[in-house]
């Protein structure tokens, strides 16, 4: 590199710093405060589906990327209850004692089951540990997660996230170029959730739409997965709210919003 591509690489990286210094908005500290103020209201802990959920696990995580300390004695005070049952340190004591003993992998909808999912998916020490304790909780996983995603289906529950262990493995199944691509199960998971492989704002106007005009009943939250979007779709204050559907869907289901 010359003296001239190394003086504009210099003032390159002068400008990006002088553009981050600028910046009015810390995204780590403004997500902290959210966190705060939430505590502060007595609200309860974002769970695993609010965005806010990771974050507070990454802050107060000694084994996060992005730890600290300071920030997790405060949110501890505010708010002590989002603490209980949450310790990382007893839940994997817990884990290794009940895989020692010979007992049955938790169940992934109960609190060990998700808090194991999330550990051997963040902490390779303790996937190897405990995989060695009780190998059976792995025998066979491809066999478990296509069961499980299909209970899932049929209980017209919400797409898994991709950060977790049943969203990583769906893709997976269902991508043509993914590693463990079944056609098969492809074709069953569809049929069964099309909501999972077509949620767009369009298409789930669509069937909200023709359910009101069949005369269905008003889908419900944690049955139905139209229930959630539905609500961003009438909230006047939401990101999502469209006055026009808000007006169409009302006046064609006016059953849906009777108190």
């Amino acid at each position: 590199m010359n003296a001239q591509d190394r003086k504009a690489l210099e003032k390159g990286i002068e400008g990006w710093q002088e553009f981050c210094n600028a910046l009015p908005w810390d995204i780590a500290a403004g997500k902290k405060q959210q966190l705060l103020e939430m505590a502060r209201q007595g609200e309860p802990r974002p769970n695993c589906k609010h965005p806010l959920s990771r974050r507070l696990n990454d802050y107060t995580t000694p084994n996060g990327g992005s730890y600290d300390l300071k920030f997790k004695k405060s949110i501890i005070k505010l708010a002590p209850h989002w603490f209980k049952g949450f310790n990382a340190a007893e839940n994997k004591k817990q884990l290794i004692k009940m895989a020692k003993q010979g007992k049955d992998k938790p169940y992934f909808k109960e609190y060990l089951g998700r808090a194991l999912n999330s550990y051997i998916f963040r902490d390779s020490e303790f996937k190897k540990l405990i995989k060695k304790l009780a190998p059976h909780w792995f025998a066979n996983t491809v066999a478990e997660n296509k069961k499980q995603l299909i209970k899932m289906a049929k209980q017209g529950q919400n797409k898994p996230k991709q950060n977790c262990i049943l969203g990583t493995a769906l893709k997976h199944y269902v991508d043509v170029n993914g590693k463990s691509y079944d056609s098969k199960f492809k074709k069953l998971i569809k049929k069964l959730a099309p909501h999972w492989f077509a949620n767009t704002a369009t298409e789930n106007k669509k069937q909200l739409i023709i359910m009101a005009k069949q005369g269905e009943p008003k889908p419900i939250r944690g049955k139905h997965f139209l229930a959630k979007v539905m609500g961003h779709y009438i909230s006047a204050n939401g990101s999502s709210y469209d006055p026009d559907f808000d007006k169409q869907i009302r006046k064609l289901a006016p059953h849906w919003f009777k108190q």
